[in-house]
Order: C-alpha cells, then structure tokens, then sequence
C-alpha cells in the first residue's frame, strides 16, 4: 500500500514506476484508500515486525527499510518480490517512456 497523493505523499517518478511495474507483474500494489493507512499505527505495525516499509526515489529506486527507530524491520516477501522486479526493469529500461496521457 502506498498513501494516496491527497495525503501529502509527493507524485515522484519512482513511486509511479512501482506501482505501475507491481500491478503489471501481478504483485498486489496498490494506492490506500482513505482512513486505510493509519500512519502512527503503521508504523507501530512495522516496527513490531507485522509489516514492512519501503521508501521509493530517483536516486535510490525501491528501498526497503531495515531499521525504524533503532528497531530491525522485517523484510517483507512481497517488497522483496517489487525490489527484484524494480531492479530487473531498471537495469532493463533506465529511462522508461512517459506515460500516455
């Protein structure tokens, strides 16, 4: 899950890429819907090992998070399914066409 943009989540590039490679590949990506992502109890979620948290960028692509709070995160099959894909597009196609309008 990833917040939706009217949250304050910015529209990055990667974070689009993600989701549009994910769902492409059948990896169950998707946007929350509103209320769906509470954020304290979330992140009380990942820092108890229950869940798992990644951060997109240009620069770094798809990273999971390992540490939250001085706490090991869990490493999560299904991020580690979306890392394995990102790095296989990335490495295949490093300047992906725009989306059509």
């Amino acid at each position: 899950l990833t917040p939706p943009l009217a949250s304050g989540c910015l529209p990055g590039v990667a974070r689009a890429l993600a989701l549009e490679w994910g769902v492409a590949a059948g990896i169950p990506v998707r946007l929350a819907r509103p209320g769906e992502l509470p954020y304290l109890g979330t992140l009380d979620r990942v820092a108890a090992r229950s869940a798992a948290m990644a951060v997109t960028s240009a620069t770094r692509g798809l990273q999971q998070v390992t540490i939250l709070d001085g706490v090991d995160v869990a490493p999560g099959a299904l991020l580690g399914r979306l890392k394995t894909l990102w790095e296989q597009r990335a490495d295949a196609d490093p300047d992906p066409a725009p989306a059509a309008a």
